[in-house]
């Protein structure tokens, strides 16, 4: 072989090594994209939505009171009263705020009453209604109006 054949040879070589790196780069730059949004978005979406609520009107399919809990990485945890509300038209939805042992059965039947209800969720969670259903998630209200 001829130094001009082994020069080509290695120009292939290192073309396709540095087209192996440009693509391993591009996904550890995707793969980070995906855990910061996976870590921080929840975050980021409760801090939104507090500042900027919306109003949704539901049509009330059930509604009960519940147990919620939540647990954290290092495996403390706890435990709050929820009313959990089933939507024909807007998924899932929890309210926590308010609710207590002791009233968590009568804002629940008084949910399931009124089969039309006015309900404050944020902003974001209100655009992102589709993606929580998908996900079997529920939307956090903020209030009733």
């Amino acid at each position: 072989m001829d130094s001009d054949a082994i020069d080509a040879m290695s120009q292939g070589a290192r073309r396709k090594r540095a087209k192996n790196r440009a693509q391993a780069i591009v996904i550890l730059i995707a793969l980070a994209a995906i855990g910061i949004t996976l870590v921080f978005g929840p975050f980021a979406l409760r801090f939104y939505d507090k500042g900027h609520p919306s109003t949704v009107q539901c049509t009330v399919s059930s509604a009960e009171g519940a147990i919620g809990s939540f647990s954290s990485p290092r495996g403390a945890g706890g435990s709050f009263d929820q009313v959990e509300i089933l939507t024909e038209n807007c998924g899932k939805l929890v309210l926590r705020q308010g609710v207590t042992a002791n009233n968590k059965a009568a804002l629940a039947a008084d949910l399931e009453s009124k089969s039309e209800q006015v309900f404050i969720i944020g902003e974001a969670s209100k655009r992102l209604r589709g993606v929580f259903q998908a996900l079997n998630q529920s939307v956090i209200v903020m209030g009733i109006k």
